[in-house]
């Protein structure tokens, strides 16, 4: 088994540094900046886990003659235009594509383009920030992935992920209900990372204050309503299920958005806002409190400090 790794951002080098620990051919597909913090340092990883240093190969192109087995895809979605030259010649040598970007709208650009037979839904539940270092800090217990495919098929590379997967301590789960699971957390993090970032606040501060906790619970149902509009299979009691996990998060936590528009990144509000207010206005749900997130939040779309992020 050989796997590509798209993007060596926190997730990427996270876990593909497990896979390499485990003997697995692992290659890195990185833009420039990264590829000199790697190549002067390695992929630098701090975890709760236990610490490592590794230097993989990298590439900042791929060549037309290599295959690869199965390509992580863990850039920001705002990366994936700019990739879809790279995807089709790597689809045309047969590699699965597992996308963990956060959201859900890629799915139907890339299965839309290259098929189920060609792309799994992937959920990543970890807690990890590349510092402007380039040294990843994970600090979650939780360090788990999903995987599954639309189509029922699961490919056999599958297991052997798995297995290297388990071997480190990796919870590794094949998902019957892929695009339900997807949905699930795709609900949970637009409304959390939208109350986050406009209110500049942790979830545990924002659960403090009656009027933010209201406007927190009717940004979920508001979203929620538009999943179902789209006939999303949500299991029956989904508000409670999401509900229940924000209030028990740690009361500090915030999201990777809130951080990113600290540090003047570029933001994933198209992706991830502008998809559910877009789903809205075309199947006219009224959704007002997510809707004036998005207008707040879509002029740091583009963020203050593109160069940092090269």
């Amino acid at each position: 088994m050989t796997v590509l790794i798209i993007g060596a951002g926190a997730l990427g080098t996270y876990f593909g540094g497990k896979l390499i620990q485990e003997g697995v051919p692992v290659t890195f597909l990185v833009r420039s900046g990264r590829y000199q913090q790697i190549q002067n340092d390695g992929l630098v990883v701090r975890s709760v886990h236990g610490d490592f240093r590794l230097n993989p190969p990298i590439l900042q192109h791929i060549s037309p003659t290599t295959h690869y087995d199965v390509v992580f895809l863990t850039v920001k979605s705002y990366h994936l235009p700019n990739l879809w030259d790279t995807l089709d010649q790597l689809v045309s040598q047969g590699s699965v594509i597992i996308p963990f970007l956060n959201g859900v709208a890629h799915m139907d650009e890339l299965l839309t383009r290259y098929g189920p037979e060609h792309v799994l839904g992937g959920i990543c539940y970890t807690e990890a920030t590349l510092l402007p270092s380039g040294v990843v800090e994970q600090t979650s217990p939780m360090q788990e992935l999903v995987v599954g495919s639309v189509s029922g098929k699961i490919p056999g590379v599958v297991g052997s992920l798995r297995e290297a997967f388990a071997r480190q301590g990796v919870q590794f789960t094949e998902s019957q209900s892929i695009m339900t699971d997807m949905w699930i957390k795709y609900i949970f993090l637009v409304v959390f990372s939208a109350a986050t970032t406009v209110f500049r606040s942790s979830i545990g501060d924002i659960l403090a204050d009656e009027q933010s906790a209201s406007w927190l619970s009717y940004a979920l149902e508001e979203t929620i309503t538009v999943a179902k509009s789209l006939n999303v299979a949500l299991p029956e009691h989904v508000y409670s299920r999401i509900w229940n996990r924000i209030q028990s998060l740690p009361l500090s936590m915030t999201s990777s958005m809130f951080k990113d528009s600290q540090r003047g990144y570029p933001l994933e509000v198209e992706h991830l806002q502008g998809y559910l207010a877009r789903q809205a206005w075309t199947h006219h749900v009224q959704i007002p409190r997510m809707e004036t997130a998005y207008w707040a939040l879509r002029p740091l779309a583009l963020g203050q400090n593109i160069a940092k992020m090269a």
